[in-house]
């Protein structure tokens, strides 16, 4: 399982990277990673929704938060703005924000019961 319940793929200078997605709305992320990029970078970030769908998301990275500003509550890792959606991604997306990660992860505890 990916950290905080909910992960993703970064793609960075033609690398892939799997991160955490702390928090998410429609109009961006914050990803825990520990990538070196900069304010301002153009990426892409890719979420596997439940339902199989696969999101595509441009982003420019916003802020980055280091070692030296992590804690417990505020991982080390990069916000991110998300470029214009069109209606089915941004319906998807907010299908995903839906989702309570420690409420699946209960369900899938009490299935394997």
């Amino acid at each position: 399982m990916l950290p905080f319940g909910r992960g993703g793929i970064l793609h960075v200078d033609g690398r892939n990277h799997i991160v955490g997605v702390v928090d998410v709305s429609v109009g961006g992320a914050y990803l825990a990673t520990r990538i070196a990029v900069g304010p301002s970078r153009s990426l892409c970030l890719k979420l596997r929704l439940p339902s199989g769908v696969e999101l595509s998301l441009a982003c420019t990275v916003l802020r980055v938060s280091q070692q030296a500003d992590e804690s417990q509550a505020h991982p080390r890792g990069i916000a991110v703005k998300f470029e214009e959606l069109d209606p089915k991604t941004k319906a998807h997306l907010e299908e995903f924000i839906s989702i309570d990660p420690r409420r699946v992860q209960k369900e899938r505890t009490a299935a394997v019961r």
